[in-house]
């Protein structure tokens, strides 16, 4: 048999279950697995999955089982939200985005470990598998069938409303990979203006994060209703095994090749990796980007420039750099202004550029943003 497994997020990484699902499903047959999603790729590195897990499509979990389907007999999705509703909600919207639904049995996996885990079908082939694969892993079925939904907005002219499920306060709150705001409440919904991000109910709207998720002056409209959006932390618990690999494949070309990762964090081993030469060095400008940029790239032994403005929002995450790292405070509001002078100067208005080495970049960068700079920190 040959098995299609898409994991998602760190949770279930981290807890160690994913470990123990792949090893039990090996016995049955050939096993595909793969994760999407910035932090559950650093998850995956971190557990020593990266040679069992393919972390290297940045697709969204309905396009990865899309895959699976044309290759594998059976396709499990493997999930780990804050709650079982939760959970379910997120693998009806999966399901309801997937083009060949009913090509393959499609299983979802939700919470392994936990005393509300629960294993459910997701189209109806996968109806008489449940209970068989239920057995081999150990976790419960559904006594209910569950299929796919889709994701529900409302709409008034020409405001769109999409009202988010599993929001805890505090929580960031992220668009198409972007964080875009911040939760104040539990309950937290999203208003669209003629496709524009115009404001979050039960929330606090990052003007720097709606900008970005819109391409600055470009103004791109998007349709709410196909919008990825999910809120959360950067990552709940540690892992439960850390074997970075600091050895990676490094450039053997004089200087410093530098990616620019302008407020998406994202998308930062497809800055870092997804062209050649590899970056070596990167400049990321916004608080929450060179947090989670400098968690990842401390992996790989690669150091950044980071651009802020204080935002405390993952302040923690800083400590993750890598030694030579420099982040630049500036005053508030400042971090986008300079990010721009950055990107037209230094860049040419491309993500990605060629520096003498990091020293003179440093110098480059802090004299470029010297009346703006309240603190220099150096790692």
């Amino acid at each position: 048999m040959k098995i299609g497994i898409v994991f998602h997020g760190p949770e279930v990484i981290d807890s160690g279950y994913a470990q123990t699902i792949l090893e039990k499903l090996a016995i049955y047959g050939n096993i595909t697995a793969m994760l999407g999603g910035t932090m559950g790729k650093t998850a995956v590195m971190d557990a020593g999955l990266n040679g069992v897990i393919d972390i290297q499509c940045n697709l969204k979990p309905s396009k990865l089982v899309e895959q699976l389907m044309h290759k594998c007999d059976i396709v499990f999705l493997i999930n780990h939200g804050k709650n079982l509703l939760n959970g379910r909600r997120f693998a009806s919207i999966v399901a309801g985005n997937i083009l060949t639904l009913d090509m393959k049995p499609f299983i979802h996996v939700e919470r392994p470990g936990c005393s509300d885990e629960e294993m459910f079908p997701c189209n109806q082939k996968a109806v008489p598998h449940v209970r068989y694969f239920s057995k081999i892993l150990g976790i419960k079925p559904s006594g209910n069938e569950f299929y796919a939904s889709s994701i529900e907005v409302e709409t008034n002219g020409s405001y769109c409303v999409r009202y988010l499920s599993g929001v805890k306060a505090g929580e960031n709150i992220f668009i198409n990979g972007i964080i875009v705001g911040k939760a104040l409440t539990d309950n937290v919904s999203v208003v669209f203006k003629n496709g524009m991000l115009f404001s979050i109910d039960g929330g606090r709207l990052k003007d720097h994060g709606a900008e970005k998720l819109h391409g600055y002056e470009q103004k791109i409209p998007l349709d709410l209703k196909k919008a990825w959006i999910k809120s959360g932390k950067l990552r709940d618990r540690k892992p439960y095994a850390v074997n970075w690999d600091n050895n990676f494949r490094r450039n053997n070309i004089s200087g410093t090749r530098t990616a620019l990762i302008d407020h998406d964090a994202e998308n930062t081993f497809e800055y870092i990796f997804g062209s050649e030469p590899i970056s070596d060095s990167a400049i990321t400008i916004g608080d929450d980007t060179t947090a989670i940029a400098g968690n990842i790239l401390h992996r790989f032994s690669i150091p950044l420039i980071g651009i802020v403005d204080g935002d405390q929002d993952c302040e923690g995450f800083m400590n993750d750099l890598y030694p030579s790292s420099t982040v630049i405070i500036v005053k508030q509001g400042n971090d986008d202004i300079i990010g721009r002078q950055i990107k037209k100067s230094l860049f040419k208005h491309t993500n990605y550029s060629r520096f003498q080495d990091f020293e003179s970049l440093k110098h480059k960068v802090i004299c470029m943003a010297h009346d703006s700079i309240e603190r220099v920190i150096n790692y």
